[in-house]
């Protein structure tokens, strides 16, 4: 994305998805997203079309197939 004065930044922009199926932390997305998209999974109702992102990518989401919560 480029600001007013040209310049490029990391933005956002909301983009809608197709999803068919869950097994626990992970999902199937079949449409929507593309080869070397980036997504965002934390923070989303902070973030509006445009807004200029940091990408951190210390805290990962869960991968585990079939997670067991503590509060469950």
């Amino acid at each position: 994305m480029k600001d007013p004065k040209g310049q490029t930044y990391k933005g956002v922009r909301q983009q809608f998805v197709k999803i068919d199926g869950s097994r626990g932390d992970q999902v199937a997305v079949v449409s929507g997203v593309n080869p070397g998209d980036e997504v965002v999974t934390s923070g989303v109702f902070k973030l509006r079309n445009g807004a200029a992102v940091n990408v951190n990518n210390k805290v990962q989401p869960g991968d585990n197939p079939a997670p067991k919560p503590q509060d469950s």
